[in-house]
């Protein structure tokens, strides 16, 4: 599975990542795919709760706020989604 990391400034989204990351991730997998994404965006991690993992694991994403990060950032929030490739298009009846 792929997460999309990316970092949000009002309307904008000056960042962005995509990061590889296990199906059905363990939260120790969570975690370590979140801090490959920030080493990356040169952020520092945000503080993961087990409920940032679960709600990332039932709704597929999460979002981190200034109040989440020890040291002082220059976003709004940080959003993590998971990235979903699109479907194959199966023909019906009614593609004519």
């Amino acid at each position: 599975m792929k997460i999309w990391i990316k970092l949000q400034k009002g309307d904008k989204t000056p960042a962005h990542i995509v990061v590889e990351m296990p199906p059905n991730a363990t939260y120790d997998e969570f975690l370590l795919a979140l801090r490959e994404g920030c080493h990356a965006l040169d952020v520092s991690t945000p503080s993961v709760l087990a409920s940032h993992h679960a709600r990332f694991m039932r709704f597929g994403t999460v979002r981190f706020y200034p109040d989440d990060f020890v040291e002082s950032v220059a976003f709004d929030k940080m959003e993590i989604e998971q990235f979903r490739s699109k479907k194959p298009h199966v023909p019906s009846i009614y593609d004519v």
